[in-house]
């Protein structure tokens, strides 16, 4: 019984963004428990409100609600997980009232898309292809892929951009925030939805012969439409 909720767990995209210390804690919490689950028959739903409360830790800050429903989040709160003014916000509730307000993708919400069509650009250009929210690498096809998922994005990328236009770097340029990965060749391809900037196409390259030119301009700019129509339907 454990080791289908654990994998039941790990395939369910609730628990993709968490940390492998927190993961770790889901095998404990789950081996630990296994006659209690054989005995109580939880489903699925139920396990997950029970590994969160395992995670989830008191902040300190307690905010009231004004007469228009809105509260102030803290700064030393959205400061530390990057929560920007333009961030969105999924809101969750349980059984017990309680209510979560989660960091929401609009790029991760396409799934098993987003991860096809990056890996139909490699397969066709043969550079490294990324896509991105307007934070981390969603996925990656190519080299390095293990390096660079889920990494964060260089803030020079994140200001390329917002500048809403595709644009080529030939110049070095680190794709993430600690530098794992510098490109001799880079395109940004920004994705819009409804006038607003939610993630980009990324074709890089780190070989110094590799030219890129206009068909790896038309083809991420191609690509950043496609997934920015798919998210508007």
């Amino acid at each position: 019984m454990a080791g289908m909720c654990q994998e039941w767990i790990f395939k369910n995209k609730y628990f993709v963004d968490h940390t492998p210390q927190q993961v770790i804690l889901f095998r404990i919490y789950i081996m630990a428990d296994d006659n209690f689950l054989q005995e109580m028959s939880l489903s699925g739903k139920y396990l997950i409100q029970l590994v969160v409360t395992c995670i989830m830790r008191a902040t300190g800050f307690v905010r009231r609600i004004d007469e228009l429903g809105r509260f102030l989040i803290p700064k030393e709160i959205r400061n530390s997980l990057r929560i920007k003014h333009y961030s969105s916000l999924e809101i969750l509730t349980d059984y017990e009232g309680e209510v979560i307000f989660k960091k929401f993708s609009p790029i991760k919400e396409l799934g098993l898309l987003v991860e096809e069509y990056a890996q139909s650009l490699y397969n066709s250009l043969g550079h490294t292809v990324c896509i991105a929210d307007k934070e981390n690498i969603i996925t990656v096809a190519g080299s390095n892929k293990k390096r660079l998922l889920n990494r964060q994005l260089n803030p020079e990328i994140e200001r390329i951009m917002e500048e809403r236009r595709i644009k080529l770097c030939a110049t070095p340029l680190s794709l993430t925030a600690d530098d794992v990965a510098i490109s001799t060749s880079i395109i940004i391809a920004p994705i819009i939805v409804d006038c607003d900037v939610i993630g980009a196409v990324i074709l890089m390259s780190k070989n110094p012969d590799a030219k890129m030119g206009r068909l790896e301009l038309k083809m991420a700019e191609t690509a950043a439409g496609f997934l920015g129509k798919q998210i508007a339907i």
